[in-house]
């Protein structure tokens, strides 16, 4: 194989250009950053009720490392598949039993 034949990936301006089009939930901002180690990232940060608090907001400041990305529906699914993990974690925070939550993720004890 040569180098030419290799799969081309999309680059970091065209997985900030494909992120600038996309909209989440009211408040929600996501945005893709470039950090010197670790290349491109994908940013969430959202104002959010605190589980643990609930009268109280907490921000939260999700930074994912994007993987090698073919094509830009990769990259949706890669960020679909992303959000789908915060709310769950999100949902393992608010699904409570006898006022505790009943799958904390924060829990050290956690399998």
């Amino acid at each position: 194989m040569k180098l030419s034949d290799a799969p081309r990936f999309l680059t970091h301006l065209q997985l900030t250009a494909r992120i600038s089009s996309y909209t989440y939930k009211p408040g929600w901002q996501l945005s893709v950053y470039l950090d010197p180690w670790e290349g491109s990232v994908l940013r969430v940060v959202a104002d959010v009720p605190d589980a643990y608090h609930p009268s109280q907001t907490i921000q939260l400041r999700i930074n994912s490392r994007i993987p090698p990305m073919v094509s830009g529906p990769d990259f949706d699914h890669y960020v679909l598949w992303r959000l789908d993990q915060i709310e769950r974690h999100e949902c393992r925070e608010w699904l409570r039993r006898g006022g505790k939550p009943l799958y904390d993720p924060h829990d050290p004890i956690e399998p």
